[in-house]
């Protein structure tokens, strides 16, 4: 249950375009925080994408899907690193051709997640 209010706050900050929201009932406090980390490296020679940073993957509103296109500065995913939302963006336009995380896995420092052809 908590996951699916975490996930309607996260719609609720990208359509209101907000950078910070508290919520809290009687038996949950929550409070977001995002900030768009849109200087990621150029990928790599080989197109991955790699985590600027530790934390919990998480997919963006419309997961991401193998062949599916993406333009540049598109957000890829986000990563939750200790409360904070970090929009992982496309470098370029591109096409995803692997991805190597699902939702809720642990990222670290420098991790492959999903490659961009």
């Amino acid at each position: 249950m908590q996951l699916k209010k975490i996930k309607s706050l996260i719609e609720i900050m990208d359509e209101k375009n907000l950078t910070k929201i508290d919520y809290e009932d009687k038996d949950l406090k929550i409070s977001l925080e995002k900030s768009n980390i849109s200087e990621l490296e150029e990928d790599n020679e080989d197109g991955w994408i790699i985590s600027p940073t530790v934390g919990t993957y998480l997919d963006r509103d419309k997961p991401l899907k193998v062949g599916q296109k993406v333009k540049k500065n598109e957000v890829l995913f986000i990563i939750n690193s200790m409360k904070v939302l970090n929009n992982i963006v496309a470098p370029r336009d591109g096409i995803i051709e692997e991805i190597l995380v699902k939702e809720n896995d642990m990222l670290e420092y420098n991790q492959k997640v999903m490659k961009l052809g």
